[in-house]
């Protein structure tokens, strides 16, 4: 069984089509090949601390494949806190994707800030 994972992870190559013409062959030295059976575990195993770093910011989070969403909520008066909080972990999560050799992705990340006034 491991000499059967190892072969599907060790001396793979791969080449890329840019501008119509295919490049020359690259070696892959990490991840596992896209839409493979084993993907989602392995991308599962490789980003499951993600959560333990959030937490340390005490922060919330909600991750799907490769999604991640912090949020959290507050008073009034604790929104400049939150939005620390927050920017602290955003920064945190983008150190802890460099040295995992993930990009984070600056035009796919947003924020949206919710204010709900209730009476009584």
């Amino acid at each position: 069984m491991v000499t059967m994972i190892a072969s599907y992870l060790n001396d793979r190559v791969q080449s890329f089509i840019y501008n119509g013409h295919e490049t020359e062959w690259y070696s892959v030295d990490c991840s596992v090949p896209q839409g493979s059976v084993l993907g989602p575990v392995k991308f599962a195993a490789y980003t499951e601390d993600i959560v333990d770093l959030i937490e340390r910011h005490d922060v919330r989070s909600h991750l799907y494949a490769d999604d991640t969403q912090l949020y959290d909520c507050c008073k009034l008066d604790g929104v400049p806190e939150i939005q620390s909080r927050l920017s602290g972990c955003v920064s945190a999560v983008a150190q802890w994707c460099a040295s995992r050799g993930l990009q984070l992705n600056a035009d796919k990340t947003e924020v949206i800030q919710c204010m709900v006034w209730l009476e009584g």
